[in-house]
């Protein structure tokens, strides 16, 4: 882990509000088929080295209430895309490597432990949070604090 100032990037996807009760059932879980319905819609011109991110705003509460996610990849603008923009600012970074989207899942599960941690120096600030797919095993997580 990490801290590193982000500059602001916009980014072309497809959103929806869930909550991580919602995503542990897989009857309502929405993020798969968000991912699958952005796979599907991006432009063809997309290179293959474009990042993709999963983007967490709008936040209710904290991780135990709804939130908003997005999913896209800054190469992927197109009229039945969304425009965001992720903010700049500082952010605590957490990588992982392996199988998607287990790797992902186990890191969040890190994530939420060491913010819940009463020695945490950093508190979260629930704004925007953001996962960066590096490779298609490797992805970063990013923490507003």
């Amino acid at each position: 882990m990490q801290e590193r100032t982000f500059i602001q990037r916009k980014v072309f996807g497809l959103s929806v509000t869930t909550s991580n009760a919602d995503e542990v059932d897989p009857e309502k879980a929405k993020i798969p088929q968000l991912w699958q319905s952005f796979l599907q819609s991006r432009p063809s011109t997309d290179s293959g080295d474009a990042l993709f991110f999963g983007i967490y705003t709008n936040y209710e509460s904290d991780y135990l209430g709804a939130f908003d996610v997005f999913v896209g990849s800054q190469t992927s603008s197109s009229p039945t895309l969304s425009e965001m923009t992720i903010p700049s600012g500082q952010y605590l970074v957490f990588s992982a490597q392996g199988e998607m989207p287990q790797a992902v899942i186990d890191l969040w599960g890190i994530i939420w432990r060491f913010f819940d941690d009463t020695n945490c120096p950093y508190v979260r600030k629930y704004t925007t949070d953001f996962e960066c797919y590096l490779s298609e095993n490797e992805v970063d997580i990013y923490i507003a604090v």
